[in-house]
């Protein structure tokens, strides 16, 4: 896989030059940003500093673990790495906070073309890989499997299924066939198998992942394996084939890092920020999420570790990196529940909890207070909008230490 990053020097440079700004004491509301010859020197060699290769190097280190959905062995290899390199930039204080959450787990799935006189398969299993649950109802079979004749249907339109006996048998579709993989089940088919695309576009994607428990086993081939099969069912149309698939819902463990970055000024060590961001992956298909892009936030946090090390906060900053992040934000929620007495009580006082969640297709930065998953209700805004005006006037600040536009 090529990791693909843009270089722009306001690219993906900017969360951690945002970052490194608003851990900076300054001017009261109202008061203007005036900058210096000294910032201009300070900003222009930070940016520098950053160095693309190296950010690049974290993302690939972090896609050769493979999946890393929460739960699998590469998400916990994947907590492994972050704490190395944490601790290989000098961060102090990094540890584990342990938790569970509950996850569907790909124990293997199959396809075996059954010779229909003697019932034994003909050849080896070809590998299949279950899709993320309808809802609650993952692809899991009897442990004897689920037996029907294979058809293939194509785009999976109501026309693709002319004159063909859809009832009980198993459909193959190509993966970019929109939501209209629908119709296998509403005629009546068992399970459904999507063929690997030569590439695909994010809506594709969405549109198989079913927020209605619909009692339909579906699963991912490989072309080559593909093309096996569609050359069988030509020269045998009525072709029976036996899918198993292992995939229960199972509690698993997962890690959170924490790390601390004391701070240096009398006045404001005693402020916390606390930054966090999430190393885990996702993807319809589980047990295919090398997650490339949802490495940039951690990636960027390291860089940001790197850089705080080398040029010490005056207010203390803690690194959150989570896991669960796809599982209800799992990681941030236990956090928050673990440590939610010390927060009330005022024993460990958050200034500002910050999340970074980077991608590679845009060159700004923008800042929410509201998400999709858990919501604020419109009173709130006037909190943040302080928080936004110091923001933005930081960007601008930056950007003319640079001679970027803002």
């Amino acid at each position: 896989m090529t990791v693909s990053l843009r270089s722009s020097r306001l690219g993906w440079l900017a969360p951690v030059l945002m970052g490194l700004a608003l851990l900076r004491s300054g001017p009261a509301p109202g008061e203007e940003i005036k900058v210096t010859a000294a910032d201009r020197a300070r900003f222009t060699d930070i940016a520098d500093s950053l160095d693309e290769e190296r950010l690049r190097t974290y993302v690939e280190e972090l896609v050769k673990l493979g999946t890393r959905v929460t739960g699998y062995p590469g998400c916990d290899q994947a907590a492994i790495y972050v704490r190395e390199q944490l601790e290989r930039l000098g961060v102090q204080d990094v540890h584990y906070e342990d938790f569970f959450v509950t996850v569907p787990v790909d124990n293997g799935a199959n396809i075996e073309v059954i010779d229909k006189t003697t019932r034994k398969p003909l050849g080896e299993p070809i590998r299949l890989q279950p899709l993320w649950p309808n809802l609650v109802r993952t692809s899991q079979l009897p442990p004897a499997g689920l037996e029907g004749h294979l058809i293939y249907a194509g785009q999976s339109r109501l026309a693709d299924y002319d004159g063909q006996d859809v009832e009980n048998g198993v459909t193959l579709v190509d993966f970019n066939c929109g939501s209209q993989w629908f119709n296998a089940p509403f005629l009546g088919a068992k399970a459904v198998i999507f063929i690997e695309p030569e590439e695909t576009v994010r809506g594709e994607v969405e549109a198989k992942f079913s927020s209605i428990p619909v009692d339909m086993p579906r699963f991912y081939i490989s072309r080559r394996h593909a093309d096996h099969l569609l050359t069988l069912i030509e020269s045998n149309p009525d072709l029976t084939v036996r899918l198993r698939c292992n995939m229960p819902w199972m509690q698993r463990p997962a890690r959170n890092i924490v790390a601390t970055i004391p701070g240096t000024d009398p006045q404001l060590a005693n402020q916390t920020v606390l930054i966090e961001a999430y190393y885990d992956s996702m993807s319809v298909v589980p047990g295919q999420a090398p997650g490339a892009e949802s490495a940039l936030g951690v990636a960027t946090l390291l860089e940001l570790a790197r850089l705080l090390v080398a040029n010490p906060p005056g207010r203390t900053v803690r690194l959150l990196c989570t896991a669960g992040h796809f599982e209800a934000l799992s990681g941030t929620r236990h956090y928050l529940d673990r440590h939610f007495q010390s927060l009330s009580d005022g024993s460990d006082v958050i200034s500002l909890f910050s999340s970074l969640d980077i991608g590679s297709k845009r060159q700004g930065v923008g800042m929410f207070y509201k998400g999709h998953f858990l919501n604020q209700r419109e009173e709130v805004r006037q909190r943040f909008a302080d928080l936004g005006r110091v923001c933005r006037e930081r960007s601008e600040a930056i950007a003319e230490c640079l001679g970027e536009s803002p």
